[in-house]
Order: C-alpha cells, then sequence, then structure tokens
C-alpha cells in the first residue's frame, strides 16, 4: 500500500531569534575602542618620551673582531643546552681612557645560527652604552 497520495505540507522551521543591538552591546564595543586608543596614545607617549640613552652614557666605538662564544650550560631533568653570547671587540673612549673590550651585541641564544643571523657581516661601527659609573656593564649596539 502506497501513501503517495498524502500531500501534508511541512510546517517551516521557526524563525531565528535576532539578536539584539542593544544598549549593552555598543557600551561593550565604545569601552574597547576607548581602550585601544588610550593604550595607543600610552605607547607613543612612552616611545616619544624615552630617557633610555638620557640615563646612558654613549660613544662611538670601531668593531675589530665579532665571536660567538658559550655564555652557560642550561641542565635539566629533559637534557641540556648551552647557552650562547655574541661578542665584539670594541674600541672605545670612556672616562678619558681608550678601553679594548669584548662587548655583548646581542641577547644570549641557544642557536648559534639565530646570533650569526642577527649580526651584519661587515661591521665596522657600534654605538656602546653604560648606565654612569657601572662601565663594566657596558654593552654595545650595532650600527
Amino acid at each position: 500500500m502506497s501513501h503517495s497520495h498524502i500531500r501534508a505540507t511541512p510546517e517551516p522551521p521557526p524563525p531565528l531569534p535576532q539578536v539584539a543591538f542593544g544598549v549593552f552591546s555598543r557600551l561593550a564595543i565604545f569601552t574597547c575602542v576607548v581602550l585601544a586608543v588610550a593604550a595607543c596614545l600610552f605607547l607613543w607617549y612612552n616611545y616619544r618620551n624615552s630617557t633610555f640613552f638620557d640615563r646612558h652614557q654613549t660613544v662611538d666605538g670601531s668593531v675589530s673582531d665579532v665571536r660567538i662564544a658559550v655564555d652557560y650550560p642550561f641542565d635539566s631533568g629533559y637534557g641540556g643546552r648551552v647557552v650562547y653570547k655574541a661578542e665584539a671587540r670594541v674600541l672605545f673612549m670612556a672616562e678619558g681612557k681608550p678601553q679594548n673590550r669584548w662587548l655583548p651585541v646581542a641577547e644570549p641564544s641557544t642557536s648559534t645560527a639565530w646570533l650569526r643571523f642577527q649580526i651584519p657581516n661587515p661591521i665596522t661601527k657600534c654605538i656602546v652604552y653604560w648606565v654612569p659609573g657601572h662601565l663594566d656593564n657596558a654593552r654595545c649596539k650595532l650600527k
């Protein structure tokens, strides 16, 4: 027995609820925009008024050699690693005396390839900076 002669129309599905874009949603978006603008202004103000080089003594130095040296071994329960540092032999004048030192030029890393990538190939000059009174902690920023 076939029921092909029965033709009942199915009911349409209920409509989807409409999302109300009410006061709370607008207030949340407005708050996000205000916070984003405030964060941008804060970062711009700090960038423009940075006194990093005002707090540090700086001189120009000439680089004679660059090396990648072992900084320290790092041992853990899951194995060990070696941390490397990039240094440059820099000649500069500080406190009226010529200085010829190995100064760090990049942040320490476990990858020597990454350190080689950070150091440009023909290095001749760098900016040497240190906190006044602490010449032992001088660092070199490559030009």
